[in-house]
């Protein structure tokens, strides 16, 4: 799983994440953790004791592209057919970071408010262009808020969406059950 952002709700939902033993990679464009709330000294200290906890953690990083990743060919199908790859969730991603690296999630999680509001001109479209980019770039599931949302309910919706998808429900029946 990756998550965009780790200000207050995104290490609200990261932290629990973690402790249900979720694979995490958490990327923020801030120099440090909470970049809103933290100064240096204790954004270092929150993303030393999240990579304590296996966490991946970039921050000062943007990403930059979110491609659909190529279907896997013969040997990989014929691999995960009899347990030797991975079957994933499907629908996998690459996502490109400002660093140059790139990370494959089956799962991404935008941990803000307001993830799908247009930007307020009379002719904008429906949903934002970070929305818009996750449908472009393949997504075949999209959570996204047009209002602002309490940290604990965002926690709690985002947390146990998750738990459920990776328990094996398919993401809108792990939606609908939290």
């Amino acid at each position: 799983v990756l998550q965009m952002g780790a200000g207050f709700i995104g290490c609200i939902i990261m932290e629990a994440l973690a402790a249900r033993g979720v694979q995490l990679t958490v990327v923020e464009m801030g120099d440090r953790m909470v970049p809103r709330m933290m100064g240096p000294t204790a954004g270092g200290m929150i993303r030393d004791w999240c990579e304590k906890k296996g966490v991946r953690v970039f921050t000062g990083t943007r990403v930059e592209a979110i491609e659909a990743a190529p279907e896997p060919g013969l040997l990989g199908k014929l691999a995960s057919a009899v347990g030797l790859g991975s079957a994933g969730h499907g629908g996998a991603l690459k996502v490109r970071l400002s660093s140059g690296q790139s990370l494959d999630a089956d799962l991404v999680l935008l941990s803000a408010c307001n993830t799908a509001t247009s930007d307020g001109r009379p002719d904008a479209e429906a949903f934002s262009g970070l929305a818009q980019s996750f449908l472009v770039a393949g997504a075949r599931a999209l959570l996204v808020s047009h209002w602002p949302v309490a940290s604990g309910a965002a926690s709690r919706l985002s947390v146990a969406t998750v738990e459920g998808w990776l328990g094996g429900a398919p993401l809108a029946a792990s939606l609908r059950q939290s």
